[in-house]
């Protein structure tokens, strides 16, 4: 299987694409603690991506809730604190 997992941290967006469990493509974006973090997302997932791709999973510290899956509160991602 084809997937991107992306790693949004306070420095950076990194996105890699795999194909099982080995990593073929890497993308790394730096962000601010800015609205400046979503274009990074963007463009990291966007480096990487393909029509192949089935699944993008995302990794965010901060709070989830669980049942809709949206971050509601995490220290790297403005406008969530």
């Amino acid at each position: 299987m084809i997937s991107i997992g992306v790693d949004i941290g306070g420095t950076k967006a990194l996105a890699v694409r795999l194909d099982g469990q080995q990593i073929i493509q890497e993308s790394r974006f730096t962000v601010e603690r800015s609205t400046e973090t979503l274009d990074a997302i963007v463009q990291s997932i966007d480096a990487v991506y393909d029509d192949t791709v089935q699944v993008i999973g995302v990794g965010v510290a901060g709070l989830v809730l669980p049942r809709t899956g949206t971050l509601v509160w995490g220290p790297h991602v403005p406008g969530t604190n």
